[in-house]
């Protein structure tokens, strides 16, 4: 009987240890997750705090080549018109002409 005990006591401490051990891993898995977990936001964020502004500062500066590439193209014709009513030709036949 006392044989039985023992080996009956010395089981329980054995699946007590075995526990602990398992439940310490479990820990450390999830601390090392959570932790990757943790960098991956703060990596997300910082990626956020730089597109965020470069994407509006693209839309900013692109509206403003666009209007500018208006203009231009406005003034081109207008130039062109205004060669064709006073030299009563097209601006490309005067070049040519003159070349």
């Amino acid at each position: 009987r006392t044989g039985s005990t023992t080996v009956r006591t010395q089981w329980w401490h054995d699946s007590r240890s075995s526990l602990t051990a398992s439940s310490s891993s479990v820990s450390r898995t999830k601390a090392s997750v959570s932790a990757g977990i943790s960098e991956a936001l703060v990596e997300t964020a910082l990626g956020l705090l730089v597109a965020i502004p470069t994407v509006v500062i693209y839309n900013y500066l692109s509206g403003r080549f666009q209007a500018i590439e208006a203009k231009t193209a406005r003034a081109g014709s207008e130039l062109s018109d205004e060669m064709e009513r006073e030299y009563g030709c097209l601006s490309t036949e005067l070049v040519a002409h003159a070349a």
